[in-house]
């Protein structure tokens, strides 16, 4: 409301007062005074101006001024420009024109509007006074027009033109910096893109990429320019919401037609991640391709030709769905003659259940969104196959996929190891007997060999079939070699299968083709769908994940790829691609009865499913030609969400030289002291990492225990398998980088009780690890994780990169295979390169805490626990070298001058910083160099061909990390961030948290507007000198009506919006468009603030600004909004996806559903289909924030809303947009049947009593307002309305149990109601027409099977107000057959 001074509102007290209007123009650092030309008196009375501190007689020379109005509107929520229109005698006395007396150009000068009643002299801008004039309007002269008479000058509001004409976002790709700008992809390189912006959690936002200038390895996928919050990941198939099959969290996507392929971007840890910053972005470092940076990047195609993979081909995941699904008894190779219409696929129990996603739309997904599984199962039912069976009998199941990508299979590894490239994705359980408690029959029915029994799943390919199927079933071959002969074609995975096949056939010699790739006796060695013979059950969960736990198929088993042509291809060593993801689109799953347990073995089993999807490896051949979105949840700043204290904002003095930290001070830490990491800590770190390792691979191999040492663990599994050992290193060295596990360990929360630490270090040692020491070095995890455990590891990325332990396994196999099954490399190789990791770990934090210093003192490092004793002098021991197997070991331990460390000069926390690289690179160099020349000269491993293993200097041009640390600078490694965490770990420039009730996630819809106003439009900022795209920038609070923007955040406590913008946009149509989904409206106040007016969902008699006296009404008109604006059903579409420009997901809504009793269609004869929209939320993303507005956006336009236009007294002229009024009767006569005096009742809603102001119109006569009536936008009609000693009313269903069926209770009782309105809707009563019949109960199994009704529906099918189930149905059944008897 306008403030208005203590004489002000007294002169204005009379009705029939007349303002005059006095402008001051400040042009040129002059301010000028204006009043009425009329007025000739005012030439005799001063004007005391406080921002001058003078006295002024304002020149007579005003001929007209417009009324000032302001508004919203009710129905587009359009923010209009505020705009004053005046007119000036051009004269100034008589021998002057005021044109003449005045500055030539006043073009953006300020104007300002007050009014003067007859008491008030005070000009006044500043503090408040009881003389004060108000202030009406303040803009700047947009538009001047002067002839010899007159000056006609135009003036905006200048906080709107501030906003006006202004495209977001901000940052254009043509003011990032040059280096960005010159890296961008072309993709991206349009005129309207721009660097994105987003609010909120947004599934595939935009991003702007672009490629590092120092290399052309490393991509910035650029999310925005102000720090965003994080990233989450999203799925087709729930499962993978959980866990992907390596455990990463990929949260970058490649558009692919009508779909996307999940980047596996974090593949080897290759993805920096930097939100909460400004220019928030992951930094994605590629190891594909060529790994040199070119001088002339566009030659590598001509020197690179013998190079599978091109510099940016990654490696992607694309999700397969079923579409339908057909099954039957007999044999798989029946298939080739059925038709679909042929299957009735009543031998099996629910095969819907197959492929129908749980009733839900095949699109993407994310944590915490309503999907379950249903509890129907597939179900075969558990059947016998006795020994005489007949051969290949079986039941199968023919899958039909949903449309696939043409990209190529690329062979997938998890934890290091080639498992193939599609992987299946099912709820599934097998079992051999239906009681758990009984036996296991096929524990002593399956021959010896045969381990397990199950289901293969493999494509059905047409040329497998008809080149290799065919010709063997018309082919002389004994009936068991003959099967066993289609069962390997089946299984096929390559062409050169086929081809080998093929070649067998055509060769007479079709036997060949038996042991191709399946074993004769333990014939399910290789089926997805396996169970072991001494099991009773086992299954997998891969579809569902934790969101299957209705279905009961909750077992664990691991990742499974299936059998078949492509999908099932393993892939080999340099050879990792296959034929395109789409060679397929139809997938068999099938038992097979094997050829040779014909009358000798027999076995029995049954498979139960919920829902099988497949996870298929690509290649993907260029990022850089693709689109890439990412989820994530856009922008982070307390600032917006909460009103913060200016305090806590950091002064920054720019002249002012820092002050250098010293070195030492790093050291010691706050306490002045310091302790290094002592080698017991540091051993019993390495320990548990082994132990994590250990357990995840080897738990039923392995005993473990810790007060053995590491060898002795072990040597437990001499007879490990190559694949094994290579598990374990790669598993190893995988989670060495696991964040989990080592913020879990540093964690002072870390749990160690109950852990059996032996004879290494006691239980206290270890409790509050992090604070052990507190200096920085120590509680970086930053610094142990990325430079210490990096360097640590060294030995074993040696062993991981060069498959050192395949190929020591084919140098030995040559020489003596029984010497490698009794000395598995894991007990001489793992082991040795494994404790190196102590040492290595001693030597880098020596160097931490001992810079600069001479300290051989302190490279002694000793150690003795369990049965192995030895002592390791870092630098100087002498090589023994005495045979082949010796560099496992000793040779391994007794390297010398490995590096020669010198001296350093080290002062300050910068000297270390700048010579970090250069000691850990020298030390890396010497060692790797030690470790190469043992390992070569001794082993001979690296004998591969296209590289000079000899050489170390030539390795590590193409392994370069042999050579340290410094070539990950600026892409996997960030020195500036590590200066920057030890000082943050320090204390330094520390800025004082205030506590706040939100997280500072921007996502409710006055937040975001403010935030689009502040940095991107430039409006409002509290530090007028901060430079928009070059920092994140603060609000000016002032400049808001924070107030309003309160009672915003209030009624939207519970939304989550959320959208990207990467497209150059009107910002003020952007945020009418936003605030149109919401329940806020835009407005500027008279002073120049925005503000919000916000609908609530009810209001009390204390909301009421003020009452207007009707004896004052000067005029009025009544209206009502359109009817056709009515709307009574919606279905509201969500969650915009960026790349395939449409919205997967929606919601259905009614007012039928949500208020009972609304009689709105018999009111205004209206029919559903004339009141239903399909409305498009650009600007949502969430579920239950969906559901909120949808519910407000019913209630509010159900009905048609009362408007009012009055011409009022000056007195009124304090209220304004957004002001509530209440409004007696006038002449006391209802308007369209309503009483707006009091809490009336339309349709079935309750209105208030109260208008709220959506226009006013200030002139110097009187005061005109444009108001609506407000509706309480409840759904129990528990308004809270009541005046002062009233009665309170609430008009409702009074009846708690239903006249017509008294034993059913009524769905629409209200317990708060005071007046009963008539209607009586009962339980079961579905489509709420107050009669319970069969087309009820029609409607209810309708909507529970497509999954289509809202909780109010259900809530009519279940007396208890829960979900319905199969109870509830047969209930319902049998009250409409005793009706029915009773009615008969």
């Amino acid at each position: 409301m306008i403030n208005l001074s203590k004489y002000f509102k007294q002169d204005i007290i009379d009705t029939n007062q007349v303002l005059k209007p006095i402008i001051r123009l400040v042009a040129g650092g002059t301010a000028y005074y204006f009043a009425l030309d009329t007025e000739k008196f005012i030439r005799r009375t001063t004007i005391f101006n406080v921002p001058d501190n003078t006295d002024r007689i304002p020149l007579p020379c005003i001929d007209k001024v417009s009324n000032v109005k302001v508004s919203s509107d009710f129905d587009s929520k359009k923010l209009k420009i505020n705009r004053l229109r005046v007119t000036l005698a051009n004269h100034y006395d008589l021998n002057t024109k005021l044109s003449e007396y005045m500055p030539t150009n006043i073009i953006n000068s300020t104007l300002q509007l007050f009014y003067k009643s007859p008491t008030t002299t005070t000009i006044n801008t500043h503090d408040n006074t009881d003389y004060d004039m108000p202030l009406i309007f303040e803009g700047e002269i947009s538009r001047i027009n002067i002839n010899d008479t007159k000056i006609d000058l135009t003036i905006e509001d200048r906080t709107q033109i501030k906003i006006a004409d202004k495209s977001v976002p901000y940052m254009s790709i043509d003011k990032l910096d040059q280096n960005i700008k010159d890296g961008v992809l072309e993709k991206y390189k349009k005129d309207t893109n721009t660097v994105p912006m987003t609010f909120g959690m947004v599934d595939k936002a935009p991003i702007l990429p672009y490629l590092e200038q120092s290399s052309d390895r490393m991509l910035n996928i650029l999310f925005d320019v102000q720090p965003t919050s994080s990233s989450h990941k999203t799925a087709k198939i729930p499962s993978l919401l959980d866990s992907m099959p390596n455990n990463y969290n990929n949260t970058l996507y490649i558009k692919s037609s009508n779909d996307y392929i999940i980047w596996e971007h974090e593949v080897d840890g290759n993805t920096l991640k930097f939100h909460n910053q400004f220019m928030p972005k992951f930094i994605v470092f590629n190891s594909n391709g060529s790994t040199g940076n070119y001088l002339l990047p566009e030659l590598q195609s001509a020197v690179q030709t013998n190079i599978d993979f091109g510099l940016w081909s990654v490696n992607g995941l694309f999700q397969r769905k079923v579409k339908a699904a057909y099954a039957s008894d007999g044999s798989i190779l029946d298939v080739a003659d059925l038709n679909t219409e042929d299957i009735t696929n009543t031998e099996f129990e629910n095969i819907e259940s197959v492929h129908n996603h749980g009733n839900k739309d095949n699109v993407w997904y994310r944590s915490g969104d309503t999907i379950q599984s249903l509890n129907d199962n597939f179900d075969t039912g558990l059947k016998n196959y006795p020994s005489d069976s007949d051969y290949a009998t079986g039941r199968w199941i023919v899958l039909k996929l949903d449309e696939g990508i043409s990209n190529n299979l690329l062979t997938y590894r998890i934890d290091g190891i080639r498992v193939g490239n599609t992987i299946m994705l099912a709820d599934y359980n097998l079992y051999q007997n239906e009681d758990e408690n009984a036996d296991t029959p096929n524990a002593t029915s399956l021959p010896d060999e045969a381990e397990q029994t199950g289901f293969f799943v493999a494509p059905i390919a047409e040329d497998v079939w008809k080149n290799l199927v065919t010709p063997l079933l018309g082919s002389n071959l004994s009936a068991q070699v003959k099967y066993q002969c289609i069962l390997n074609a089946l299984l096929s995975q390559t062409d050169d299968h086929i081809g080998d096949a093929e070649d067998f056939i055509d060769d007479d010699e079709p036997e060949l083709i038996e042991n191709t790739l399946v074993d004769n006796i333990n014939v399910y060695e290789n089926a997805p769908i396996y169970l072991d013979k001494n099991l009773h059950t086992d299954g997998s969960s891969k579809f569902w994940g934790s969101v299957g736990y209705n279905n009961g198929l909750n077992n664990l088993q691991q990742w499974k790829t299936i059998n078949g042509l492509y999908y099932g291809d393993t892939g080999a060593f340099g050879n990792v691609l296959s034929n395109e993801a789409n060679s397929h689109g139809s997938i068999a799953i099938y038992e097979y009865f094997p050829p040779y347990w014909k009358n000798v073995n027999s076995y029995q089993q049954g498979l139960r499913m919920n829902n099988i999807g497949f996870l298929q490896s690509v290649l993907v051949e260029d990022v850089q030609q693709e689109e890439i979105y990412a989820s994530i949840t856009g922008r982070r700043n307390q600032f917006y969400t909460a009103q913060m204290d200016y305090s806590f904002v950091p002064e920054i003095d720019i002249t002012e030289e820092p002050e250098e930290i010293l070195y030492t001070d790093i050291r010691a830490g706050e306490d002045g002291t310091f302790t290094m990491m002592d080698e017991r800590i540091l051993y019993i770190i390495l320990q548990y990492w082994f132990k994590n390792a250990h357990d995840a691979w080897f738990a039923d191999q392995l005993a473990y225990n810790p007060d053995n040492p590491i060898e002795q663990q072990l040597s437990c599994n001499n007879t490990a398998s190559v694949e094994e050992n290579n598990e374990f290193v790669n598993n190893f060295v995988n989670f060495s980088n696991s964040e989990y596990f080592l913020e879990e360990l540093f964690s002072p929360a870390y749990d160690w009780t109950g852990h059996n630490l032996g004879n290494y270090i006691t239980i206290e040692d270890m409790q509050n690890l992090s604070n052990f020491d507190d200096s920085p070095f120590h509680k970086s995890m930053y610094f142990f994780k990325n430079y210490i455990a990096r360097l640590a590891l060294l030995p074993l990325k040696f062993l991981q990169t060069f498959n050192a332990v395949q190929y020591a396994y084919e140098v030995n196999q040559a020489v003596s295979p029984s010497y490698w099954l009794a000395n598995s490399p894991l007990v001489s190789h793992v082991v040795s390169f494994w404790n190196m990791a102590r040492p290595l770990t001693k030597h880098l934090y020596t160097y931490t805490y001992y810079a600069g210093q001479d300290y051989d003192q302190f490279t002694d490092f000793s150690y003795s626990g369990g049965n192995v004793e030895y002592s390791l002098t870092l630098y100087h021991l002498p090589v023994e070298t005495s045979g082949i197997w010796d560099v496992t070991y000793y040779t391994i331990f007794n390297l010398y001058n490995v590096t020669s460390v010198g001296s350093y000069d080290i002062n300050t926390l910068d000297d270390w910083i700048d010579n970090l690289y250069l000691h850990f690179d020298n030390f890396s160099y010497n060692f790797m160099k030690k470790l190469h020349q043992g390992v070569y000269n001794n082993l001979q491993w690296l004998n591969i061909t296209e590289v000079d293993y000899s050489n170390i200097d030539e390795l590590i041009t193409y392994y370069p990390f042999a050579g340290g640390l410094s070539y990950l600078e600026g892409s996997e490694l960030s020195i500036e961030y590590l200066r920057n965490n030890l000082l943050f770990l320090h204390g330094v420039e520390q800025i004082e948290e205030q506590e706040t009730s939100t997280e500072g996630i921007i996502q409710k819809p006055s937040d975001i507007v403010m935030n689009i106003l502040t940095t991107e439009m430039g409006y409002a900022k509290y530090d007028e000198n901060q430079v928009q795209g070059n920092e994140t920038i603060i609000p000016d609070y002032n400049q808001y009506d924070i107030d309003s923007i309160e009672v915003s955040r209030q009624a939207h406590s519970a939304y989550k919006m959320g959208f990207s913008i990467d497209k150059k946009t009107d910002g003020k149509k952007l945020i009418e468009n936003i605030l149109k989904e919401s329940k806020s409206y835009p407005r500027f106040s008279s002073d120049g603030r925005f503000g919000l007016i916000t609908i609530k969902e009810s209001y009390t008699y204390d909301d009421i600004d003020i009452i207007i006296d009707t004896k004052d009404i000067i005029a009025y008109k009544f209206s009502q909004s359109k009817r056709e604006d009515i709307l009574t059903s919606g279905k509201f579409f969500y969650r915009y996806d960026n790349g395939q420009n449409n919205y997967p997901m929606y919601i259905e809504k009614s007012i039928s559903n949500i208020m009972p009793s609304y009689t709105g269609f018999d009111d205004y004869n209206l029919t559903s289909s004339d009141t239903h929209k399909e409305i498009n939320l650009r600007y949502h993303v969430d579920t239950g924030t969906v559901e909120n507005f949808a519910r407000y956006t019913l209630l509010n336009n159900c009905n048609p809303h009362n408007q009012i236009e009055m011409t009022l007294p000056l007195k009124y002229m304090e209220m304004s947009v957004g002001t509530i009024i209440h409004l007696p009767l006038i002449k006391k006569e209802k308007i369209f049947n309503i009483d707006y005096s009091v809490v009336d009742n339309a349709a079935g809603q309750p209105t208030y009593p109260l208008w709220i102001i959506m226009e006013t119109n200030i002139g110097a006569n009187d005061f005109r307002i444009k108001a609506v009536q407000l509706h309480y936008l409840g759904t129990d009609g528990n308004h809270g309305f009541v005046f002062p000693n009233g009665e309170y009313e609430v008009l409702g269903c009074m009846n708690e149990y239903n006249t017509t069926y008294p034993t059913i209770k009524n769905w629409n009782y209200n317990r708060y109601a005071t007046q009963h309105n008539g209607i009586e809707i009962p339980y079961f009563d579905i489509n709420g027409d107050g009669v319970i019949d069969v087309v009820d109960l029609v409607a209810l199994v309708n909507m529970i099977l497509t999954d289509n009704y809202s909780q109010a529906e259900l809530a009519r099918g279940n007396v208890n107000g829960g979900a319905v189930d199969v109870v509830d149905l047969v209930n319902m059944v049998n009250t409409i057959i005793t009706l029915g008897a009773n009615n008969e």
